[in-house]
């Protein structure tokens, strides 16, 4: 009878092994990998390398010749590797390399300026990933341009034994103002690569009169000496080629037809702001400015590396008030912050005037640096 029993309990431990869950033992990363919380100055620190202002990672791009890649980053030191000598990087305390990675891609796209919206790891039971990011095409202009999507995930780099990208674009912008903002953000492409000629023919809500012409002399090819010697002046020449007159001068407008248009207000407001990022020398240098327009201005990056990334709205403001304009638009200053300036751009008599009213500084800065 004992013997009767034992073999019946043997019969039905066997049954409760074969009645097992299906799922023990299975790979607990199969399917979308959960994404590490960031502090907002973390997430500040890796925005600043994950851009095309870092060198280095554009200098690595630049080597792949056309292609796209996505790489595994599984420590310290080969976050390091991505960032020049005495770059300083934070603890990072919310990433542990022991149990999280970091994933990377490299995609390279027909304009500079771009950024990302998506940013996901799928994994697969053989430990075959696969990176998947959406492209913001929110950038048109002529330049070559990488964006690097990236994200801290919950698994360690050894858990990931082959990856691959799988990105989409989106062509959708939420920019106000976009056509404004494109043209600001070519017109600085063009001076930061001295096509001083592109950047007038760009003013097309701009004439000169009669059979004037207009023309960009940066301070070194300058024969003059004036109290503006360190800075670059918009000039005004007359049929024999005679200096008439330069935009810091109260004439220089009667000599320009503008269009009278929001359009044309703001190519009146961009061209009179423009000596501030011409080449200046001396203690001109304490006017200089990077103009921020949107997120996708090159200028952008400054404001994640001072960890104010996303905190104020830089977009422009246009308004129009019967033959006014009021515009805003916001500009970084290695001497002041991050300032927020207004002006009103008014056409009357067939003149246009442009006239600046306050400034607000949204951050407060200065380098210390005296020249």
């Amino acid at each position: 009878m004992r013997t009767k029993s034992l073999f019946i309990i043997m019969i039905l431990c066997t049954m409760m092994m074969g009645c097992e869950n299906p799922n023990s033992g299975t790979n607990p990363n199969v399917g979308f990998v959960e994404k590490v919380p960031l502090t907002d100055i973390e997430q500040s620190e890796l925005d600043a390398i994950f851009t095309e202002r870092n060198h280095y990672l554009h200098n690595y791009a630049s080597t792949l010749n056309g292609e796209n890649t996505v790489n595994v980053i599984g420590s310290r030191a080969e976050l390091y590797d991505l960032v020049g000598p005495g770059v300083c990087i934070g603890d990072l305390k919310s990433i542990d390399f022991k149990k999280h990675c970091i994933v990377y891609g490299v995609v390279r796209t027909g304009s500079s300026g771009n950024t990302f919206s998506k940013a996901e790891l799928y994994m697969q039971a053989d430990g075959k990933a696969t990176f998947q990011t959406t492209i913001d095409m929110i950038s048109i202009n002529c330049m070559i341009g990488y964006v690097f999507p990236y994200a801290v995930f919950d698994i360690p780099k050894k858990d990931i034994q082959q990856i691959t990208i799988q990105e989409e674009y989106s062509t959708k912008t939420t920019e106000p103002y976009e056509d404004e903002i494109e043209l600001a953000i070519q017109i600085a492409q063009l001076v930061e690569g001295e096509n001083y000629n592109d950047v007038i023919t760009l003013l097309d809500k701009i004439v000169v009169k009669d059979d004037y012409s207009m023309r960009i002399v940066p301070f070194y090819e300058k024969d003059t000496f004036d109290m503006f010697a360190d800075t670059s002046p918009i000039v005004i020449y007359n049929e024999q080629g005679e200096w008439l007159s330069t935009n810091f001068e109260d004439d220089f407008w009667n000599y320009l037809q503008v269009e009278n248009s929001q359009m044309g207000a703001w190519q009146a407001y961009l061209l009179s702001q423009m000596w501030h990022y011409l080449p200046l020398q001396w203690h001109a240098n304490y006017s200089y400015r990077d103009y921020i327009y949107s997120q996708s201005s090159k200028s952008y990056d400054i404001l994640r590396e001072h960890f104010i990334a996303g905190k104020h709205q830089v977009a422009p403001q246009i308004t129009q008030e019967g033959d006014k304009f009021l515009i805003s638009a916001c500009y970084w200053s290695e001497f002041e912050g991050l300032v927020r300036e207004h002006y009103a751009v008014a056409f009357e008599n067939d003149r246009v005037y442009v006239e600046e009213l306050d400034a607000n500084i949204l951050y407060e800065y200065d380098c210390g640096i005296q020249f």
